[in-house]
């Protein structure tokens, strides 16, 4: 085995280490699951959860008035 193959073998046996402890890849996101998605962040890494349950609120209701 010549020093490239030692350094690429050596390479992924770290890669693998340090592939184990990282957290696990968010899901792919399902646009149809809900009409709303809020921006959450979680040890340092930042995905979009789905809003299951919103409020509706009136325009009216947000709007300032005078």
């Amino acid at each position: 085995m010549d020093k490239l193959e030692q350094f690429l073998t050596r390479a992924e046996a770290v890669l693998a280490r340090i592939e184990g402890m990282l957290p696990p890849a968010e899901p792919d996101i399902d646009w149809e699951s809900a009409v709303a998605f809020r921006w959450r962040k979680r040890q340092g890494r930042g995905f979009l959860q789905p809003v299951t349950a919103i409020s509706h609120i009136a325009l009216t209701s947000i709007v300032r008035k005078g």
